[in-house]
């Protein structure tokens, strides 16, 4: 809780990604994904330590909203997961999409 992202970058892109159905539910899966952090902070115990985040993340697609949502149910349901090290680390984001040029106002579907 005393630390601040100093610096966080996304290296290897473009990272490989899918359209999957799971039960009812559209998902984007990424592949290969890793992630560059740097945490800061006069109290933080991992200052100034690179940190690397590897593996993969699935999150369900909203065709309603327009947005993807990655958290711990989208990825124990598309069997993905990110580590630090051997440790499990977790992502929790929302993201917009919209479709362009000739498939704009088109969903997204596995």
């Amino acid at each position: 809780t005393n630390c601040t992202v100093e610096e966080i970058e996304a290296q290897g892109l473009p990272w490989p990604a899918h359209l999957t159905t799971v039960v009812v539910e559209d998902y984007l899966v990424i592949e290969k994904v890793k992630i560059h952090l740097l945490f800061g902070g006069e109290t933080c115990a991992l200052a100034e330590l690179p940190i690397e985040v590897k593996g993969s993340a699935g999150g369900v697609i909203d065709n309603v909203n327009h947005t993807i949502a990655f958290d711990k149910k989208t990825f124990t349901a598309t069997g993905t997961s990110l580590k630090v090290g051997a440790s499990a680390a977790e992502l929790t984001a929302l993201f917009n999409t919209e479709a362009l040029g000739v498939h704009k106002g088109e969903g997204l579907e596995g």
